[in-house]
């Protein structure tokens, strides 16, 4: 009942989301010339040959999937990766990063006849989706067309499990449609396993396995050349409300450590705007990455608005505070990117998206509230040899959990393949 019911209301709704589409096509936060890929019309043809289709909704979970794409690709050269994604970061920053065998499009929102146009045109072997991206006229779609369908990297959170409780019968109808589901942890196992008798195992967390971010080496030289012996460090993907702790924060360090050089790098580059608004309230001085503007002695802050310079920023700074972390409402960013390349990593109170990981990199990390953030980040500007310790120890307990996930692929393999000539291997 509750699936034809979601099923009839994306039918009502189809018009009102197009709209939808539109106006956030206007405001940047979708591709205007791939509009018509979120209502399931390709923009490229369907290769001959098998197609395994994997979806990652957003940056965190699409760079993931790469080192799986990289691994499939080598173990099914004669295959086809339909790599699918929901935003227009996460799609800017994969574009050249994947194997000649890969294609990329938008997925279609989860309209009844959208997603039947998707998979219509398609026509996939074998689906896997990650983490929590449970779309009812996808799964069941997938179902009534008989493809296996798989649930890597799955996460379902303490408030998702309760919301999932109150609505059992949908919740097993929908979990029950996977071929196998490979949650992060037990604890994720645990709460998928109450609405399935299906195969859930456990996985480390795919994001171990993803490559280290990347960034231009000449930009890197450039900028150690402007910034020198100065002290840095990284607010990495704030969000609306987050600048203003990091500033207050901020006022308070430069009493102690005047030279310190702050990258703050906005999740969303469109916001520029209203950040330099709120650095001038302040007073403080600043250069502007999208302007081409480097940091000179006078520049307390370096406003880094443009794509895809993360890992450069996080080459530069020894210390990361991965925000998002700071507000209720995010949830988190994730903590492995700055954790590869050798930062000492912080992170605010709400880190729900990521409590998994979160968990483990504990003994290797920081938590930090509005309220300390001043005297945690005073105290490593102040010991930087202590910050360097933190981060050399969490870039070596990576890769030790980046090599056991290797392992582990290796053992999904017989639970994902149907045989040699017909593969339906997703990990």
């Amino acid at each position: 009942m509750f699936l034809h019911l979601y099923r009839f209301l994306s039918y009502l709704a189809a018009p009102f989301l197009y709209f939808y589409l539109k106006k956030r096509a206007h405001l940047g936060k979708e591709d205007i010339h791939r509009l018509h890929e979120r209502r399931g019309i390709p923009s490229l043809k369907r290769p001959e040959g098998k197609l395994i289709w994997l979806h990652g909704v957003s940056v965190g979970e699409t760079l993931s999937l790469l080192s799986l794409i990289q691994h499939l690709s080598k173990t099914y050269p004669q295959a086809y990766i339909l790599l699918t994604t929901g935003t227009v970061t996460a799609a800017n920053i994969i574009k050249d990063k994947l194997p000649p065998h890969a294609i990329h499009q938008y997925i279609p929102l989860d309209v009844y006849p959208w997603m039947q146009r998707f998979l219509n045109y398609w026509k996939p072997d074998v689906v896997g989706i990650t983490e929590s991206e449970i779309w009812p006229n996808m799964i069941s779609l997938c179902k009534k067309k008989s493809i296996p369908l798989y649930l890597i990297n799955a996460r379902l959170t303490e408030h998702s499990f309760q919301r999932w409780q109150r609505i059992p019968t949908l919740a097993r109808a929908l979990f029950s449609s996977f071929t196998s589901i490979f949650a992060q942890s037990e604890k994720n196992a645990e709460r998928l396993r109450c609405f399935t008798d299906k195969g859930v195992h456990v996985m480390p967390n795919l994001k171990f396995a993803a490559n280290p971010l990347t960034y231009s080496e000449e930009d890197f030289k450039i900028l150690s050349a402007v910034i020198k012996n100065r002290p840095t460090f990284v607010a990495a993907s704030t969000h609306e409300g987050e600048e203003t702790i990091i500033l207050e924060s901020f006022k308070d360090i430069l009493k102690s450590h005047p030279n310190v050089l702050l990258f703050l790098v906005p999740r969303h580059p469109h916001r520029s705007h209203p950040i330099i608004k709120l650095i001038d309230s302040y007073g403080f001085s600043y250069a502007q990455r999208s302007k081409e503007e480097m940091p000179n002695t006078h520049h307390s802050i370096y406003l880094i608005d443009t794509m895809g310079e993360l890992g450069l920023m996080y080459a530069l700074s020894p210390i990361a505070l991965v925000c998002g972390s700071l507000v209720p409402a995010i949830g988190g960013h994730n903590p492995i990117e700055p954790a590869q390349l050798g930062c000492c990593v912080l992170w605010g109170p709400f880190m729900h998206n990521a409590e998994d990981i979160c968990e483990i990199m504990g003994p290797y990390s920081l938590e930090v509230t509005a309220n300390n953030l001043t005297e945690i980040l005073t105290n490593l500007l102040s010991h930087p040899h202590e910050a360097q310790e933190k981060g050399e120890a969490l870039k070596n307990f990576m890769s030790i959990q980046k090599n056991s996930l290797k392992d582990l692929v290796q053992l999904c393999q017989p639970y994902l393949s149907d045989s040699h000539e017909n593969p339906r291997i997703l990990v």
